[in-house]
């Protein structure tokens, strides 16, 4: 605060809808090695280096299945489509029911993807390359030109192969998974920019980060959601290099911060044999869990959350209702289909079945990540309501 005295903190909060007081604020610039203000703009900027990571040997193998079975589906190399999509559909047709990722589309099919296409706010994730101009990230690094290579696994960007395919729908597919409790259509089909002005965001996914940028898995500056020129980033070749699983969680990691979030770390837990005594700002998660804004690379479920667990650094139940008829009914929850064993379900699932006056007709919790069709016997006629949450069978509330 001192730095940048109260009235331009102010500035900056009031920029980018801040919801806490200037000290917190402050503290998250001393403290945060990857947040800080961009003297050009007078913006926050996230340049998570925290992000940079390098895929094990096991990692890989856990995809490597659906990879060489995406490359026997696929016929020959497809060049990405040159004109849009005339009435872009939901693909796959649905995104519940576990539904997996389709083998042997083509390039055309890879970049028309969409989970909401009626809805008015979009997600672009752009896998094909860009090159962007006059935006306030070439003002900000006094360049001129910035160039994205297309998503690139094989060392030709000009085309893509079946596994890069195959990689741009699971990625796609995840970061859908990751959006979906909110009315936004996360899409591979680019609209172009002056279509975004207001209401969408997008990230381009591609190359290095020494390429143009510095040391980071991807930058995105705070709040610049629907701002014409403000892109964020997401650089493949720090993650992995190109490994899918870390992908995805950059990428909706990257748009949480276009959207007005901070990371999600651990205050300093003084207890003997914290993992994290002094604290951090990219909690890794606890059992099975991790949230989107911290690093999500190696838990099953990730989820954006609102500081729920121990030492939390950054404090930010789905319902629905049916009429039914007295008698037998049937739950189910489905979550969306692993990547070759690397699951993408952001719910491991409990459901709770309430009557109008709100007392429990039954739980079901079968202790997989889903929930398959049970019976439900529902005494009465009239309105029930449906709680499905996610569960930790592993928490662990000395996790800091």
């Amino acid at each position: 605060m001192r730095v940048l005295g109260r009235q331009q903190l102010s500035q900056i909060s009031s920029r980018v809808g801040y919801q806490g007081d200037l000290r917190t604020l402050a503290s998250h610039l001393d403290d945060d090695d990857d947040l800080g203000v961009e003297a050009a703009s007078n913006r926050l900027v996230f340049q998570c280096a925290g992000l940079i990571a390098n895929a094990s040997a096991a990692e890989i193998a856990a995809t490597q299945a659906v990879i060489e079975q995406a490359t026997a589906a696929a016929v020959g190399r497809r060049q990405p489509p040159q004109t849009p999509a005339a009435a872009p559909q939901a693909f796959p047709p649905t995104l519940v029911g576990g539904t997996p990722d389709p083998t042997g589309l083509s390039a055309a099919d890879a970049f028309s993807l969409h989970s909401r296409p009626g809805a008015r706010l979009k997600l672009v994730l752009d896998f094909d390359g860009n090159t962007l101009v006059g935006g306030v990230w070439n003002q900000a690094k006094g360049l001129q030109q910035i160039v994205t290579p297309a998503y690139d696994k094989d060392g030709n960007p000009s085309s893509f192969n079946a596994e890069e395919i195959a990689d741009i729908v699971a990625i796609w597919h995840a970061v859908a998974e990751d959006y979906a409790a909110f009315d936004v259509d996360v899409t591979t089909a680019d609209p172009g920019d002056a279509a975004l002005a207001g209401v969408g965001q997008k990230v381009l996914i591609g190359g290095h980060s020494g390429d143009w940028y510095g040391n980071a898995g991807g930058v995105a500056y705070v709040s610049s959601f629907g701002t014409p020129g403000m892109p964020c980033f997401v650089f493949p070749r720090n993650l992995g290099p190109n490994y899918a699983k870390y992908v995805w969680e950059a990428v909706s990691h990257e748009l949480g911060h276009t959207l007005g979030l901070f990371h999600d770390g651990l205050t300093p837990n003084p207890a003997p044999g914290a993992l994290y005594p002094d604290g951090t700002y990219y909690y890794s998660g606890h059992g099975n869990w991790a949230p989107i804004m911290g690093v999500g690379y190696y838990k099953d479920v990730t989820q954006f959350d609102a500081g729920e667990y121990p030492y939390s650094n950054n404090p930010q139940p789905d319902w629905f209702s049916l009429s039914a008829e007295a008698g037998s009914a049937t739950l189910a929850v489905a979550v969306t289909a692993p990547f070759g064993q690397v699951t993408r379900a952001n719910l491991n699932a409990v459901a709770a079945v309430y009557d109008a006056g709100g007392a429990v007709v039954t739980t079901l919790s079968p202790g997989g990540l889903d929930i398959p069709y049970s019976p439900v016997n529902l005494p009465r006629a009239g309105t029930y309501y449906v709680s499905v949450v996610g569960f930790n069978v592993r928490y662990n509330t000395g996790s800091g």
